[in-house]
């Protein structure tokens, strides 16, 4: 049930972030078109990124691709073969997965480009760079299988001391 759980949570986040692109691009058609959605914090910002985060490896499509495809598998993998147990974890891997389809649909159809569009301008975040909805599921989904792993880890070895304990 929870590959199943997974399979829907990534794809109904594929289709969102797929969606929110499309819908941005049509109020926004030209690149560097900006609008403010919210004054002094939040603008939507039409860019489109040959990089990674922070316009890392730019120009590096197809080393970002492989990278992109490689950290998807191993999440897959995790799922698939059962190494990880909780909800939790299936939810927080089916964010990593879907942010990285997300932007892979991008870098494959749109001439290896990403399109990037959150722009937000509040302190201490002037001049941060221009993101969207896939970098969001990545990062916030990357750290929460960080902080699932170890609360996990932590109540594994809990359990384990109190089965220690009783045993003695």
């Amino acid at each position: 049930m929870k590959k199943i759980i997974f399979g829907v949570v990534t794809v109904l986040l594929v289709v969102l972030d797929q969606l929110f692109k499309f819908l941005v691009a049509q109020w926004l058609p030209m690149e560097n078109d900006t609008t403010t959605i919210i004054p002094g914090v939040l603008n939507f910002t039409h860019i489109e990124n040959d990089g990674a985060a922070f316009s890392a490896f730019a120009g590096q499509r197809w080393f970002i691709i492989i990278l992109t495809v490689a950290i998807m598998a191993i999440c897959l993998y995790f799922v698939f073969t059962n190494k990880i147990k909780s909800w939790f974890l299936h939810i927080t891997g089916a964010m990593v997965v879907a942010g990285g389809l997300g932007n892979l649909i991008d870098r494959l159809f749109r001439g290896g480009l990403v399109f990037d569009y959150i722009d937000v301008n509040f302190a201490p975040f002037e001049n941060f760079a221009v993101f969207n909805f896939a970098d969001c599921l990545v990062v916030v989904g990357v750290i929460l299988v960080i902080i699932g792993v170890f609360v996990e880890d932590y109540q594994e070895n809990k359990k384990n001391k109190l089965s220690q304990q009783e045993g003695e």
